[in-house]
């Protein structure tokens, strides 16, 4: 059984992201966070949430440059364009924040 339990904790850390959902209630990665219990199962879910967090701080970062630079050929395009790039420039910024917070109670949890 602790074979099993291992092989879908690592399968979890390893399948891409878009296979796994956040909005999938039966994911993987739902399965694998409530059966975490043993110090080295809550480290490698803290990297994989600060994974997360860094990826989507890139994310928020390319929407933030996009916004700075974008030229449309009217100022109201480019202003429309602009406040889009920073609206999801901001909650990428929220999510990476989420993911963060993740990251910090598993490397907690990790602690002897």
């Amino acid at each position: 059984m602790k074979r099993v339990h291992a092989l879908v904790f690592a399968l979890a850390l390893v399948l891409p992201a878009a296979v796994v959902t956040a909005g999938d209630q039966g994911s993987l990665e739902q399965l694998v966070v409530e059966s975490a219990d043993t110090p080295q199962e809550h480290e490698a879910l803290s990297r994989y949430y600060a994974g997360k967090a860094e990826h989507m701080r890139q994310m928020a970062e390319m929407h933030r440059s996009m916004g700075a630079t974008y030229g449309g050929t009217k100022i109201t395009q480019r202003q429309r364009m602009q406040e889009h790039c920073n609206a999801l420039a901001a909650d990428f910024d929220k999510t990476a924040a989420d993911f963060e917070a993740l990251a910090k109670e598993h490397a907690e949890a990790a602690k002897p």
